[in-house]
This record gives C-alpha cells, structure tokens and sequence, in this order.
C-alpha cells in the first residue's frame, strides 16, 4: 500500500512541474521612424491554468539605436495590461545602460490566470535614433513564479 501512495505522489509533483511551463515572447506592435514600440506576452504552455505570481523580465537592447529613459513614467514610457490592479505592484527599471527590468510582485487575492493563449503583460515604448534603425531583441530572459510557490517556472523565450 504504500507503494501506491509513492508513486501516485510522484505522479502528482510531475503533472505540477509540467502545469508550470509557459512561453514568454515580445512582439514588435509599432515600429516607425521614430518609435518602437513592444508588447511582452505571456501563455501557459499546458491545458491547465497557471497563476501569474512574481515575475522579473529582463533584456538588454542596443543603446546606440534604441533610447529608454533612465526614470520612466508610466503610462508614457511603458504600460501594464493584464496585471494593472491592486493584486500587484508593478514597475519597469533600467538596472544598467542597456537593460530594461519588468518588474511584477504579486500582493494577494486574485492573481491573474494565465492560460494556453498569449496574454499580454506590459508594453515597452522606446525613442529611436535613427530612423531607419530596424531592430530585434535577440536575447532577454524572464523568471516567473507562481503565487504558491517559491521555485521559478519552466521557461521558453522568444521575440518575433
């Protein structure tokens, strides 16, 4: 008998391990002479639901193209979407030169769910230099952890 209670508590940590992976992408929503402007995406990568808890991503960007300021202002520098509320306390940092910091802390109550299609999580507005300055963000990483737990999810990255 317990046997059975082993294996079936085995069976139970590999279903939330795999519950727990999901896909951050940032896509390119306006890209003009003067703007790019991106969104950051999130979607669970599994049919069961996952709850957005603390989350940090981070990426670096080419400063000899592409302008952020050094103290940015909501609503005109960056913008959250899904976790604009009083659950969470969100901001975006620039923790060197050429990095951004999207910064996601979960309060309480209601955390937001994330399913199989992409949600969007905050939209990151940058100036350009030079017009004709087409850019791509080639590496950014994310670390999101679930309301109830305190290991990072499972992540794939990607931009388009």
């Amino acid at each position: 008998m317990k046997v059975y209670k082993i294996i079936i508590l085995l069976l139970q940590f590999e279903i939330n391990i795999i519950a727990q992976q999901y896909e951050v992408k940032l896509n390119s929503i306006t890209n003009n002479d003067t703007v790019l402007s991106i969104a950051i995406q999130i979607k669970s990568d599994s049919k069961v639901e996952s709850l957005l808890g603390n989350a940090t991503i981070r990426f670096s960007y080419d400063q000899n193209k592409l302008i952020f300021p050094d103290q940015s202002i909501i609503g005109k520098d960056y913008n959250f979407i899904c976790v604009n509320s009083k659950h969470y306390l969100c901001s975006v940092t620039k923790p060197s030169s050429n990095t951004i910091s999207v910064n996601i802390y979960y309060r309480q109550d209601n955390p937001v769910i994330i399913t199989e299609e992409f949600s969007e999580i905050a939209r990151i507005k940058f100036k350009k230099k030079y017009k004709d300055a087409n850019y791509k963000f080639d590496h950014f990483n994310a670390e999101i952890f679930s309301p109830n737990d305190s290991k990072p999810w499972n992540v794939v990255v990607n931009s388009e």
